[in-house]
C-alpha cells in the first residue's frame, strides 16, 4: 500500500509528534508498505530526501521561533500538493495535526477519494503554550474556538487514531463523529 503521511513536524526536530510519525513511518515501511512524508524545513526550496523505505518531501516553509521554537508555516501551493498525490499515487492518507498543509492535503484527498486517517496526540490544550492571555472569560473563549475548530478538523477523516481510551473518551465527550480507535 502506499501511504502518504503529512506532519507539521518530523525529525531532525525532537519533540513527541516527530519521534511519532518517525517510528510509525518506520514502521509501516519495514512491513513493506511505500511511504512518503510531507513536513516542512526552513532551508531553501523543497528537499527531496530518500531514507530506506520512506521518500520524506520537506517543503520550504517560515519558521516563527519568536512565537515559538517549534512553530513554523509551510509555504506551499494546492498545485504543488496535487503533483505530490499524481507522482506518488497514494492509496491512504494519514495527518498529525491540524495545520494549515494538513488541511490542504485532507481536501486534496477527498478530492480523490482517498481514505484519511487522523492521529490525535495532545487536544486543544496543547494551544495554551501559543495562547498568552490573562483573561479567564477570553482564555475559556479561546479554548471553545479552539474545541470547535479541532472537531471540525477531527469530523474530516476517516478515522482517528488516539493514543488512550481517556482521549478516545474526551473526543466522544466532545461529539466527535469520526470513528474513533485506540492504538498503542
Amino acid at each position: 500500500m502506499r501511504i502518504f503521511y503529512c506532519s507539521i513536524t518530523y525529525p531532525p526536530d525532537v519533540n513527541g509528534q516527530a519521534i511519532f510519525t518517525h517510528n510509525l513511518v518506520k514502521g509501516m515501511a519495514a512491513s513493506g508498505h511505500e511511504v512518503m512524508v510531507l513536513t516542512p524545513t526552513a532551508s531553501e526550496g523543497n528537499n527531496f530526501i530518500e531514507i530506506p523505505g520512506v521518500k520524506v518531501t520537506r517543503i520550504r516553509s517560515i519558521h516563527l521561533t519568536r512565537v515559538h521554537q517549534d512553530l513554523c508555516i509551510p509555504i506551499y501551493s494546492s498545485s504543488f500538493i496535487r503533483s505530490l498525490f499524481d507522482q506518488f499515487q497514494p492509496e491512504l492518507i494519514h495527518v498529525q495535526d491540524p495545520s494549515p498543509i494538513n488541511l490542504a492535503v485532507i481536501r486534496e484527498a477527498h478530492r480523490r477519494k482517498i481514505p484519511v486517517i487522523i492521529s490525535h496526540h495532545p487536544g486543544p490544550e496543547i494551544t495554551a503554550p501559543y495562547i498568552h492571555v490573562r483573561n479567564s472569560l477570553l482564555r475559556t473563549v479561546l479554548h471553545w474556538i479552539v474545541w470547535k475548530f479541532l472537531l471540525t478538523y477531527l469530523n474530516t477523516g476517516d478515522l482517528v487514531v488516539v493514543p488512550s481510551r481517556y482521549s478516545a473518551k474526551m473526543l466522544t465527550d466532545h461529539h466527535v463523529q469520526t470513528k474513533i480507535k485506540v492504538v498503542g
